[in-house]
């Protein structure tokens, strides 16, 4: 394609040019220079300034095979010489750039944006870096400098850097009177009411695209390692020979400053600046910051998974966190005097602050602080790990003391790993250990490598905890512990004990997976903090509110309500207690009349079954998960859908820890899932008589139950009957739901940023279908745009079909044609990632037929599978695109419709889905050739023509001489039926533009020519597997174990083959010869006039594809266009 540097300045011409390993190559030709075959960078970091970018650039650079690229292109600057000056420092494509990382670095997000469309969407990923908006500010403040009028020296009319300044230009900004001239650049001229907007260039490009990763400059200061780890698996690097000794030197994200002044560094890291004389900010001025920017802070909390303190909503008495991870280093001591007198606490000199670092170096990385009385200290042992100790506090037995090690490199990258060493009382081979396996555990050493699990199973007691652990636990290569319910400091067992009980790290293989259930969240939050966040992922079951109480009042029992008649396991025993339909429908319905003083048999959280069912599960993930900062390592799963889909839950659980095998889809069945039912999931108990739950009593429990429903079902994707509209409701916030439930649901925006692959949330786009082409009267179509992370290639949409002719709400009578063949009125549908859409008679089936041998390829029922063909509605096309479940992460979608106009008005009614037309073209003397062979038409043929539209040697006649005459007399002006349909009915005239006046009609019209492959239908018949490369490389799908071999052997819809299940050997294949002319060729002298015809579309032809063809390669240099 052609891009213009500047509009008096001829275009560069860039082309893709090969796909070197991740990178992607492109090829710039002007007329000025020589070619230049460049690699564009694989990782893009960009973020404000002195945001942390400089920092991400040199913790990448520790990574195997990494190419730094530190250039940021200058768009100003006159005649392209900032463009060029940038593409001529881009690395160079050759074989060591195939094997490398390109990592480039760049503070201008409109240049990046630029680059973006100047290459057409390279495949780039963008690591987008945010920082604390009060440390960005003070460290701008500091840092900057405001010009002069003259723009050659700094102002020296503005007041002296001081913390008790920039308090005043904090100050008067909120109060309405910022000061003029601020000492700030834009976009922080005004810190407080531009504070929404200063990363709002940044929002843009972190929302809405797969390619992009959110990162907190604190994260990779406090856990490098774990952000490292993070950015690989996101560009999908093996990492596993990383420098980690250059990794744990890297601690410069000062400007200017040298790697060995590790003093300046210092001052840097902890916001000390020379020109404000070393002395923080106050933190008054931090406290107005922290409320300015709040609302973002929200979002970029959301976005990069780090809790920052402005926006942290757990805050105690003394304003501080409890489990959550604060962007400063201070002791928990520290804290309490930070609303004292500002000036008492700062440095008054740079020589006591040298002083004070000298004797108390700071180390590299952070530590993460807790709201603890006694926090683990953490000490250095070496540069590839952390370690701490744990002694007096809750576990750690008196006079004993635990030091625990994160081990970095391991086997199995799903799983945090630890070196634990027992010293002091009761721990072996010190001391004789006499408190037997208890307290001792059962190992021998002191020294213990242990793995912590990848997945813990919880939840409410009776919502099927136990059942998803024995799906789990029966899936090969998954390693689970003997006791169900293995949880930290269960029966008051100290943490040797319980670390004991973990796998030994040499048992954790390269695919093994470790799964554990716990019911008490507090005690794995409290181990989370101990461990200091492991890599686990929180499943919380949840199920039916009204069947878990009724199995919950069948099965346990309560002192209070039983008269005394209740042990200490709270089972329940038909002899001793009353249980009836009855009855729990009384108590139900008391609670619903407010009726406290009635003595209910429910624990909490469920102690009043009505009044606290609108947010049981809302409330279980809020309290403690969304207060302790971990609410985006859960997934939430039905335990209905479990039952139903096993495969479908089972591997959103998997695709979240980037689980990659796939033994467990030959286990998992409805009938393995049925046999595993646990006794807490029945429906009907022997102490109820074997009575179901009276319906009246389900419908109440509904009602309280409905507005957590809702959320509920957003969280999971499965629809419950207590709110069947709850996804439309959720979306527009109207009837049922009150104002209140809608604002308390953004409690679980965490959770939903992280949805998977039915996750329907108040995000997605949602729309209705009605009283238009291709809808029956009286239906409607509901639609919502969903997404499958495991498979970028495709868009994925929910759709749900409400009245007449849909299956459920209305006995269909219409047919397969009317009613579609799906059985359910909600389809989870996925829309073809490539359909070759056109030219006839260009190559459209062979390409189909080389597609559809793609790894991974997921063909439609017919190969044509076009909207609206042969009049059916949308609701029978949309059952006909493959289901969501039956993907998986390496499936790719084919479809072969070539009605250009119906497959653009579909995209238009899906929202612009994520799909490649692939447009064929060919010669156009052969192409017009092939089509008076191939079709017949009744206006010129005067002979039966079905239709199928096939010309046929009984019925109709063709010869060379009478195609000759054809395109003389329309070159001549002289009027005769054509053979040829539209835009082919002017066979002479209309060849001038015939291809490239249908690409711009259909796809540059529409800014599509980026989501547009022209391939010439020659190179695909002289070589295919480079067009099946070329193809794949747009779409970055791996076709290593494509064999062509097949295909090079037959012709598919050829000659008297008509058909796309139709093909020829290729040594029965006559090129150009066909039966209705009795196997004559075109005659030369047609083929030179339609050459002549075709000339000028023909040279746009080969510039768009790289192919020569004969017809205007002689003249190519001599005529313009």
């Amino acid at each position: 394609w052609e891009y213009f540097i500047e509009k008096d300045i001829n275009p560069i011409k860039i082309s893709f040019a090969a796909q070197a390993g991740v990178n992607s190559c492109y090829k710039i030709e002007d007329i000025s220079i020589p070619p230049l075959s460049i690699c564009f960078p694989k990782i893009m970091i960009i973020g404000a300034p002195h945001s942390g970018t400089s920092y991400i650039y040199q913790l990448l650079s520790s990574f195997p095979g990494v190419t730094l690229h530190n250039a940021c292109p200058d768009f100003d600057a006159k005649k392209g010489a900032g463009i060029w000056k940038y593409l001529e420092s881009l690395p160079r494509m050759d074989q060591t750039v195939s094997e490398s990382l390109i990592v480039s670095q760049c503070q201008d997000v409109s240049s990046v944006m630029k680059l973006r469309a100047m290459f057409r969407e390279p495949s780039t990923h963008y690591l987008v870096v945010y920082r604390n908006y009060p440390d960005l500010l003070w460290t701008l403040f500091n840092v900057n400098c405001k010009r002069s009028n003259d723009k050659s020296s700094c102002d020296a009319s503005l007041p002296k850097k001081t913390p008790e300044y920039f308090h005043k230009i904090v100050e008067s900004d909120i109060n309405g009177h910022p000061i003029d001239p601020s000492p700030l650049s834009k976009p922080f001229e005004q810190p407080c009411q531009h504070a929404s907007k200063a990363f709002a260039e940044l929002f843009s490009i972190s929302t809405g695209n797969n390619r992009t990763m959110a990162v907190a400059i604190e994260q990779a200061e406090s856990a490098p390692i774990q952000l490292v780890h993070r950015i690989a698996r996101f560009v999908r690097w093996d990492i596993r020979n990383i420098d980690l000794k250059k990794m744990f030197l890297i601690g410069n994200i000062a400007p200017g400053i040298s790697e060995l002044d590790q003093q300046q560094v210092d001052l840097y890291n902890q916001k000390l600046f020379a020109s404000s004389e070393y002395r923080s900010m106050l933190n008054s001025t931090r406290d107005l910051l922290d409320k300015c920017w709040r609302s973002e802070c929200v979002r970029i909390s959301q976005l990069t998974k780090y809790d920052y303190v402005a926006c942290s909503i757990n805050r105690n008495s003394k304003n501080e966190l409890s489990i959550t991870q604060t962007t400063r280093k201070k002791s928990p001591s520290k804290d309490k005097t930070r609303h004292s007198k500002d000036n008492t606490d700062n440095m008054n000199s740079k020589t006591a602050l040298k002083t004070t670092i000298k004797s108390t170096p700071s180390p590299t990385l952070q530590s993460t602080t807790y709201n603890n009385t006694n926090p683990p200290q953490s000490v250095t042992v070496d540069n590839t790990s952390e370690s701490w100790v744990l002694a007096n506090e809750r576990g750690v037995m008196r006079s004993q003391s635990l030091t625990i090690t994160k081990i970095i490199n391991h086997a199995n990258p799903l799983h945090s790993c630890y070196m634990i060493k027992c010293t002091g009382n009761q721990c072996p081979s010190e001391t004789p250990c006499k408190g037997g396996s208890r307290k001792c555990g059962v190992g021998n050493s002191p020294v213990i490598k242990v793995c912590y699990p990848a997945i813990i199973v919880t939840g409410l007691a009776y919502s099927g905890v136990t059942l998803m652990q024995d799906v789990l636990r029966n899936i090969p290569g998954v390693i689970s512990f003997p006791e169900r319910d293995n949880c930290p400091m269960n029966r008051r067992r100290p943490h040797w004990m319980y670390f004991n009980s973990l796998p030994p790290m040499e048992n954790v293989k390269g695919t093994s997976i470790i799964v554990d259930s716990c019911s008490d969240v507090n005690a794995l939050l409290e181990m989370r903090r101990v461990l200091r966040d492991p890599i686990t992922t929180y499943i919380v079951t949840i199920r039916n509110y009204a069947d878990m109480l009724w199995s919950m009042f069948n099965t346990q029992c309560k002192s209070d309500f039983d008269g005394g008649v209740c042990g200490s396991s709270h089972q329940i025993d038909p002899l001793k207690h009353n249980r009836t339909a009855q009855l729990f429908d009384e108590l139900v319905t008391s609670d619903k009349h407010n009726d406290h003083d009635r003595i209910q048999p429910f624990y909490p959280p469920v102690a009043q079954p009505c009044g606290h069912a609108g947010g049981v599960y809302k409330e279980y993930l809020k309290y403690p998960f969304e207060r302790s900062g971990v609410l985006s390592h859960v997934v939430v799963v039905s335990i209905e859908q479990l039952i139903q889909s096993p495969i479908e839950a089972v591997s959103r659980i998997f695709r979240r820890i980037q689980y990659t095998e796939t033994a467990y889809l030959d286990i998992l069945n409805t009938s393995i899932i049925h046999s595993w039912k646990s006794d807490d999931l029945q429906e009907d108990y022997n102490i109820s008589n074997h009575q179901p739950m009276l319906d009246r009593t389900r419908h109440i429990l509904d009602e309280c139950w409905h507005d957590d429903c809702a959320k509920m079902v957003a969280l999971t994707g499965f629809n419950y009957s207590a709110c069947p509209h709850a996804l439309a409701l959720l979306k527009h916030g109207i009837n049922r739901l009150t104002e209140s439930s809608v604002a308390s649901f953004s409690v679980l925006k965490a959770v939903e940023l992280e949805m998977d692959i039915t996750n329907k949330t108040a995000e997605v786009d949602f729309w209705d279908l009605t009283t238009q082409k291709g809808i029956i009267r009286g239906q409607s179509l509901r639609i919502m745009k969903t997404t499958y992370p495991g498979n970028t290639l495709h868009s994925c949409y929910a759709i749900k079909c409400s009245g007449k002719h849909c299956p459920i709400d209305e006995p269909c009578k219409g047919g397969v044609n009317v009613c579609g063949r799906g059985e359910s009125s909600l389809i989870n549908v996925c829309y073809p990632a490539v359909i070759i859409t056109g030219l006839p008679k260009c190559g459209t089936s062979a390409m189909y037929d080389l597609l559809s041998r793609f790894p991974g390829a997921v063909l439609m029922q017919e190969k044509e599978n076009c909207p609206s063909v042969r009049r059916r509605p949308h609701w029978v096309y949309f059952n006909s695109l493959p289901r969501m479940e039956s993907l998986n992460p390496n499936s790719v979608i084919i479809d072969g419709c070539i009605d250009v106009g119906v497959n653009l008005k579909m995209r238009t009614l899906l929202h612009n889905p994520h799909v490649q037309y692939i447009v064929m073209i060919r010669n156009y003397a052969d192409m017009l050739w092939s089509s008076y062979n191939f079709w017949c038409k009744r206006e010129y043929d005067k002979a039966p023509c079905d239709y199928s539209k096939w010309a046929d040697p009984v019925h109709h006649i063709r010869s060379p001489e009478l195609f000759h005459e054809l395109i003389e007399a329309d070159r001549n002006g002289t009027y005769m039926v054509q053979p040829f349909y539209k835009p082919m009915d002017r066979p002479c005239v209309y060849a001038g533009g015939y291809y490239s006046e249908y690409l711009q009609l259909h796809f540059i019209n529409n800014h599509l020519l980026n989501r547009t492959i022209v391939i010439a239908s020659e190179e695909l018949d002289s070589n295919p597997l480079k067009v099946a490369q070329r193809v794949a490389s747009v779409l970055q799908h791996n076709i290593s174990q494509l064999d062509v071999s097949q295909f090079t052997k037959i012709r598919v819809n050829s000659q008297e083959n008509k058909g796309g299940t139709q093909f020829v050997s290729i040594d029965k294949y006559k090129p150009g010869l066909y039966n209705v002319s009795k196997y004559r060729p075109m005659l030369p002298e047609t083929r030179r006039m339609l050459d002549k015809c075709w000339f000028v579309d023909c040279m746009k032809l080969n510039k768009l594809t790289n192919y020569s063809y004969p017809a205007c390669t002689h003249s190519t240099r001599t005529h313009t266009f």
